[in-house]
């Protein structure tokens, strides 16, 4: 009887492709700090993603109201009805920034957790694990990137400066439009307004 012979197929003599996709752990759950972090930040991010398209709505309604202001009551050229549609675009152009830049952090900490199990190595168990970070910073050892710090803070630079110049723009008006009295007391609850902005000062 004839020995049989083994003979390998030629698709065996070739490796097996690498695969250009990491390996994902689809059983890997964030630590409760991280999650914690992360779910904190999204929710912030989604609200005020609404916020800013509510402004930036309300600033193109506006500005097609002022512009339609008869010349007799609202002097286009004065010092005021510059300084009012300066204030308008201003409030708009930020306003729409920061709702950009609030879609793209949304997404970036939406990510986390898959980029989170695809790491390489291990960041040790989570219940002996300890971290000498800002806060903002725990993010970027489980996935987040590096660049979404300078988004952050450009997402709330426009934030700030469109609810400024939304304050300013209805002083504006208000201080041209309205009796002396009235701009005096909206004056004041203006200022109520800002108040908490205090809390982003560096006090102790």
């Amino acid at each position: 009887m004839a020995s049989q012979r083994t003979q390998a197929s030629p698709v065996d003599q070739f490796s097996a492709p690498i695969s250009r996709y990491p390996k994902t752990r689809v059983a890997y759950d964030l630590p409760p700090t991280i999650k914690s972090l992360q779910a904190g930040w999204q929710a912030t991010f989604q609200s005020s993603s609404i916020i800013a398209a509510l402004f930036t709505v309300i600033e193109s309604i506006l500005l097609f109201f002022f512009s339609n202001i008869p010349a007799e009551r609202l002097n286009p050229d004065s010092a005021g009805g510059q300084a009012l549609l300066v204030f308008t675009y201003l409030a708009f152009f930020f306003s729409l920034s920061a709702t950009f830049s609030s879609l793209l952090l949304t997404d970036e900490l939406g990510e986390v957790q898959v980029r989170a199990a695809q790491r390489a190595s291990w960041l040790g168990p989570p219940e002996d694990l300890v971290i000498h970070e800002d806060p903002s910073k725990l993010l970027t050892h489980y996935g987040v990137r590096k660049s979404w710090r300078p988004v952050m803070w450009h997402w709330f630079l426009m934030l700030l400066l469109g609810y400024l110049c939304v304050v300013g723009q209805l002083l504006v008006y208000v201080w041209m439009m309205a009796p002396k009295a009235v701009a005096i007391a909206m004056s004041c609850v203006a200022s109520i307004c800002l108040l908490p902005l205090l809390s982003i000062l560096p006090f102790p």
